[in-house]
């Protein structure tokens, strides 16, 4: 993870979402980060986070490709 540029989009399904840079990650080692984000300010409700990395790839026009991975955490926001 180390070789490319990725972001993280917290949020569960209303219109508050959390959006963490890598530089804004925590850098366990070259393949895992940590992101720490405050539930309170997203609701209750299942965590879901959108995950988009810019991979490096000669074949795309401005040399990055971009891809978009949505995962449920399997984390529910309660009150």
């Amino acid at each position: 993870m180390d070789d490319y540029d990725f972001s993280c989009r917290f949020y569960v399904y209303s219109n508050r979402v959390i959006k963490l840079e890598k530089k804004d990650m925590i850098r366990i080692d070259a393949d895992n980060y940590v992101a720490c984000i405050d539930s309170q300010k997203l609701g209750t409700g299942q965590l879901y986070c959108e995950v988009t990395a810019q991979i490096p790839d000669c074949d795309f026009p401005d040399g990055l490709r971009q891809e978009v991975e949505k995962v449920r955490t399997g984390v529910e926001i309660t009150k």
